[in-house]
């Protein structure tokens, strides 16, 4: 929620985003999960659900202390090498309309759009990473 906060999204809207960024034990037993550490600290962390040869993750943040510092670009390659090592061809990840740009930047493609689940009207942009032909 602090992330997602980052970008000046209201209080309303971030309330309707909670039960969708409350991060579950059963989350992190069915998926790839995977957290960065600073100094003993959690500044970022990503969730994978390997879909066959896609990867789609669910998660994918930084605490906001953290922010500007490189480790979005260390846990983006870190779920981009896991979903490579797991034998997956390509990742799609749903963004926030804010973090496009950080995808993009990280060599990402934008290949289409999908409805928010949030707010009708409201799109995620989807954005493609090609790993190759996995192991």
């Amino acid at each position: 929620m602090r992330s997602k906060a980052v970008w000046g999204y209201g209080a309303e809207f971030l309330q309707r985003c909670r039960p969708l960024l409350r991060v579950t034990g059963e989350c992190i037993s069915a998926n790839v999960v995977y957290a960065a550490d600073v100094d003993g600290r959690i500044a970022g962390f990503y969730s994978i659900a390997p879909r066959g040869e896609v990867a789609r993750p669910d998660y994918l943040f930084v605490e906001p202390e953290f922010l500007r510092q490189g480790i979005g670009s260390v846990v983006l390659a870190h779920a981009l090498d896991q979903a490579r090592e797991l034998g997956m061809t390509k990742v799609l990840v749903e963004s926030d309309p804010e973090a496009e740009g950080f995808y993009v930047r990280a060599g990402g493609a934008r290949v289409g759009a999908v409805q928010s689940t949030v707010e009708k009207g409201r799109m995620l942009l989807v954005v493609e990473f090609e790993l190759g032909g996995g192991h």
